[in-house]
């Protein structure tokens, strides 16, 4: 049996606490809380940015509904981007933990922070990309352009 399954707990004791489990985690690691900040920025921006599409394209643009929708297409385009380049950033994680057991770690042994550097990387591409969006919705510069920025936000 596993340490878990000898402890006697009720359902209502084991639901309590894991109910404040996530509170340990954001109180009493740092790491954990800044991470949740930066994720919660980012879902931020891109939410915002499905908001202002009705006014950057219909407005701007004059797009008619179906035409909106296809701006998303832009985003998709982004993701897609993001998710090829994922075993690029496994590979550095990997050099991490590598560099770590030379210098003596654990085998196989991990610190959160070896999962920043797309992290530092998207720290600098939202920024940029938010600039770019908005100094292209303009009527007079090109749709395309616009929707070419999301490859970079979202990445």
């Amino acid at each position: 049996m596993a340490p878990m399954e000898k402890v006697e707990r009720s359902i209502t004791e084991t639901i309590l606490w894991s109910m404040i489990r996530p509170f340990q985690l954001l109180i009493f690691e740092p790491m954990c809380l800044n991470l949740c900040i930066f994720s919660a920025i980012l879902l931020g921006v891109l939410y915002l940015f499905f908001g202002a599409f009705n006014l950057v394209f219909v407005k701007n643009h004059h797009f008619q509904l179906h035409e909106v929708g296809l701006s998303f297409l832009g985003i998709l385009v982004g993701m897609m981007v993001g998710i090829a380049t994922s075993p690029l950033w496994h590979k550095i994680y990997l050099l991490f933990v590598q560099m770590r057991e030379a210098e003596g770690g654990q085998p196989g042994g991990s610190e959160p922070e070896y999962r920043l550097p797309p992290a530092i990387l998207g720290a600098i591409c939202v920024p940029v990309g938010l600039f770019w969006f908005s100094w292209t919705t303009y009527p007079s510069i090109h749709w395309i352009v616009s929707t070419i920025d999301f490859h970079s936000d979202v990445c």
